[in-house]
């Protein structure tokens, strides 16, 4: 302890899976460490396998009194004590150290927009909706992320799995697709996506600490999106740019895969073979797998319900008598593709969540074609609102009752 300062600063280094509550207990035995406070601590059942950094401060007056302090003379200054040895550098090594965890859990965020919790699968996700954007994109879906990522920091929001980017990065993605180019000057689109992230995780952390009783999922996302632009009005202006073009049959059958990509705003098969080659990224970096063989099988899990989510939502769109050029663009499929993906994420594979997952699916496209026209008149795109109505409805009505446990619905987590 330097008796010039009034707390002991010191680095305390721990790699490799260790319970929080063992944790407590040894950091609190007395008598050193009987008032300390520690902060940065993860509030998760375990740690992951990699070393994290934690910042212990203890008070002075805890110090074990069992070790001599040096007495400060007159006309001198106290000696250093010798229980803390300064590190040059230390303080540069940590902040670049937390730069770049906070750049993981940027990426995370990203990725979490298909469900993968991965920052090399969010920068694949990036790079696809350069594909139906413009290079700007990428900017303001990263903007975005890292924004919400940031606010839900400072709330005291649990950030390492990215649950508090995947919002803020669809904010920016809508935004740059909706509001430019266009008049809007680059400065005001980079602002606009930042505001859009900040207001999409305080929106988050508000339900979550209110006891939202279901999965949060795109909600704030698309309160905040459609309120936005439903003063702009996009969709009167693209509708008058529009021309009609008569699909062809290899239009029709990759009009899935189409969908898919219509998740990240670009309807392209390229970006749908992108979205999928995320969540394939996503479930091989999943640390919670135990082997190869279930890391496989949860990516061709995700990659089934993706494809078949959206070729369910197209069939039900084309038997419902929706506009042909409108289903080969994927926007009948991109819904249902995120109302399956969902389900299998939460939910074990069964008969029973497989039933789940193709009636949820065929729920979400009649929803969408349902409200298409509503917000066709009203000038604003239905974003993932079907997505959102259904899933929660899932986990409503598995919960009424026990009707889930009923059926032989099992959750994951």
């Amino acid at each position: 302890r330097n008796p010039t300062e009034p707390r002991l600063r010191s680095i305390l280094c721990i790699s490799g899976p260790m319970k929080s509550s063992l944790l407590r207990r040894i950091l609190v035995r007395p008598p050193l460490f009987s008032k300390c406070r520690l902060s940065s601590f993860r509030s998760r059942p375990r740690f992951p396998k990699r070393s994290r950094i934690f910042r212990l401060d203890v008070r002075a007056s805890t110090v074990n009194h069992r070790q001599t302090e040096p007495r400060a003379t007159s006309g001198k200054a106290p000696a250093p004590s010798p229980l803390v040895t300064p590190i040059k550098g230390s303080v540069n090594f940590l902040q670049l150290r937390s730069f770049l965890e906070f750049s993981r859990h940027v990426g995370r965020g990203v990725g979490q927009v298909v469900f993968a919790e991965t920052a090399v699968g969010g920068g694949v996700l990036l790079a696809v909706t350069w594909l139906g954007g413009t290079a700007v994109t990428p900017a303001m879906g990263l903007v975005g992320a890292g924004t919400a990522t940031f606010v839900g920091r400072v709330l005291k929001a649990e950030t390492s799995q990215g649950l508090y980017g995947f919002n803020g990065t669809l904010m920016g993605v809508i935004f740059s697709h909706f509001l430019f180019p266009s008049p809007t000057p680059l400065a005001l689109l980079t602002l606009s996506s930042a505001a859009g992230g900040a207001l999409c995780a305080v929106t988050q952390v508000a339900m979550t600490r209110y006891s939202y009783p279901f999965p949060i999922l795109t909600i704030p996302f698309n309160l905040l999106a459609v309120g936005c632009l439903s003063f702009v009005r996009p969709l009167h202006r693209i509708g008058e740019m529009a021309v009609d073009v008569s699909p062809s049959v290899i239009d029709c059958m990759l009009s899935p895969i189409c969908g898919i990509g219509q998740i990240v705003v670009s309807g392209t098969p390229l970006a749908g073979a992108g979205v999928l080659l995320t969540m394939t990224i996503g479930h091989f970096s999943d640390p919670r797998a135990t082997n190869s063989a279930e890391k496989f099988k949860n990516a061709a899990t995700s990659i089934a319900a993706a494809v078949g989510g959206s070729g369910l939502g197209c069939l039900t769109a084309y038997g419902m008598g929706a506009e042909i050029g409108d289903i080969v663009s994927g926007l009948h499929g991109f819904n249902p593709c995120l109302t399956a993906l969902a389900l299998a994420t939460f939910y074990h594979p069964s008969k029973a969540s497989l039933a789940v997952i193709a009636g949820g699916s065929i729920a979400t496209s009649a929803l969408t074609v349902a409200v298409s026209d509503i917000f066709s008149a009203m000038g604003t795109p239905f974003l993932t609102i079907p997505f959102c109505v259904v899933v929660t409805g899932v986990f409503g009505l598995s919960r009424l009752g026990g009707i889930g446990e009923k059926i032989g619905l099992k959750k994951r987590f």
